[in-house]
């Protein structure tokens, strides 16, 4: 079973898109998310967290499984930058994943996970322009994954900016989503001094 998935060329997008949209359709229709700015900020929470937890693992995938990896990509085993690209994944995964618990990390996640996705992209693309290498990881949906993910997370950023206004965002204050979603209920949250604010 997992053998005839994994011979799907760009099954790790398919994947990637399920892993976000189960998740995010789940938490909109049990939580009844209203208004645009709130269902597209709630979605992108899932898309940049989502996306953090599975660059998280892609430490792992670029590693242990180093060698496979080069080869799905049409590149040669045993590169070390290998190792570098994994830590890198680790990196922007913990800022990404760290969304679900701070909203505040979502911009710096957007632009981390962009730069990063925009940079393996146009790679991609110039090794099929100079090589022809059109193997399964270097071309087709994993290359378009690269350039649409930033662009739908930018995207959502830009429609859940209504919902983000309704606060001034400061460091002092605005420290974890359980605040925000406290104070967007008008309901205060208690500080670390035991004062509430509201």
């Amino acid at each position: 079973m997992i053998d005839s998935v994994t011979a799907i060329p760009g099954w790790q997008v398919y994947v990637w898109i399920l892993a976000i949209c189960l998740p995010a359709a789940i938490h909109l229709r049990a939580a009844r998310v209203e208004g645009r700015a709130r269902r597209s900020e709630a979605v992108l929470v899932y898309v940049v967290g989502v996306s953090g937890a599975i660059g998280m693992f892609n430490v792992v995938i670029h590693t242990v499984f180093a060698d496979d990896v080069a080869a799905s990509i049409g590149w040669p085993a045993g590169n070390p930058f290998q190792t570098e690209v994994a830590f890198a994944n680790l990196a922007i995964g913990i800022v990404g994943f760290a969304c679900f618990w701070r909203y505040d990390f979502l911009l710096p996640a957007i632009i981390a996970k962009s730069a990063f996705a925009w940079g393996a992209g146009l790679t991609h693309l110039l090794d099929v322009d100079r090589t022809g290498n059109l193997a399964s990881n270097n071309a087709g949906p994993i290359l378009a994954w690269d350039f649409l993910l930033p662009v739908a997370m930018m995207t959502l950023y830009f429609l859940a900016r209504p919902a983000r206004d309704r606060l001034t965002i400061t460091p002092a204050l605005y420290w974890s989503t359980r605040s925000r979603l406290d104070a967007d209920a008008g309901l205060g949250y208690r500080r670390d001094d035991g004062r509430t604010d509201g």
